[in-house]
């Protein structure tokens, strides 16, 4: 009985733990590589305002995340398909 208690408190502390480090590698990671891609895109237009990362209300960071992801994922199939040719 305190054996399944605990097993089951760690197993939700891990999907806790592997939310926050999911949300921070989208949020960090792919934010820095979908930035620039989003500045040269719109020749500067975009990002509008001087982004402060941390206190951003709009989903200008989730766009450009989203950017990041898209070119990362470009970059790695273009690869497996260039590797197995």
């Amino acid at each position: 009985m305190l054996g399944s208690v605990i097993e089951s408190l760690f197993v939700g502390l891990g999907k806790i733990l592997f939310g926050i480090f999911v949300e921070f590698i989208f949020e960090i990671g792919f934010y820095f590589i979908g930035y620039p891609i989003v500045k040269i895109l719109t020749f500067g237009k975009y990002p509008k305002k001087k982004n402060s990362f941390l206190n951003d209300e709009s989903n200008q960071n989730f766009y450009i995340s989203a950017v990041g992801v898209l070119a990362t994922a470009i970059v790695v199939i273009g690869y497996f398909v260039i590797k197995n040719r």
